[in-house]
């Protein structure tokens, strides 16, 4: 049975999806880790460096994040690095697959970030301002969409040692 999109539709779609606004930063809906008060935070103060992404959905990458007969979306990498001037850039490396046509792709956001107890304020240029969860560890937690499609899902990155 042949899937109802084309090849080419596919690929429409995917350009489209590679918009930077197609990647959403919304409040996280995971709930801190940390005891205390809301004005107690990780215990690492100086939260500069680079943060892969280890998990979706607490699920090891590669994950599937969309499917549809004939196309699917997979997240395979991507990293979150704070600047110590209080900048950030997010990069998710994603390959579509039409039909087993794989085709490698990613979308890359930056804006500026603030840190305040367990949670932190990503103000991106491109896709607006949203708030994730900073456990830890060196963990932040951020949810995030593909194009308005699917759900959102838990992205987390570890801070790199």
């Amino acid at each position: 049975m042949t899937s109802a999109l084309t090849a080419a539709a596919l690929r429409a779609r995917r350009t489209t999806s590679k918009s930077i606004a197609g990647l959403l930063i919304v409040a996280s809906l995971i709930s801190a880790t940390a005891c205390g008060d809301s004005s107690t935070g990780p215990s690492n103060k100086n939260p500069v460096g680079e943060y892969p992404l280890v998990q979706v959905d607490k699920k090891a990458i590669p994950f599937v994040i969309y499917r549809e007969p004939g196309y699917t979306v997979t997240v395979n990498d991507g990293t979150l690095a704070l600047q110590d001037d209080g900048t950030f850039i997010i990069r998710v490396d994603f390959t579509d697959d039409v039909e087993g046509d794989e085709s490698p792709w990613s979308m890359t956001d930056w804006g500026r970030y603030e840190i305040e107890g367990t949670t932190i304020t990503l103000a991106s240029v491109q896709s607006g301002t949203g708030t994730g969860t900073m456990r830890d560890g060196g963990v932040i937690t951020l949810q995030l969409q593909f194009d308005n499609a699917g759900p959102m899902r838990q992205y987390a990155f570890r801070l790199a040692k």
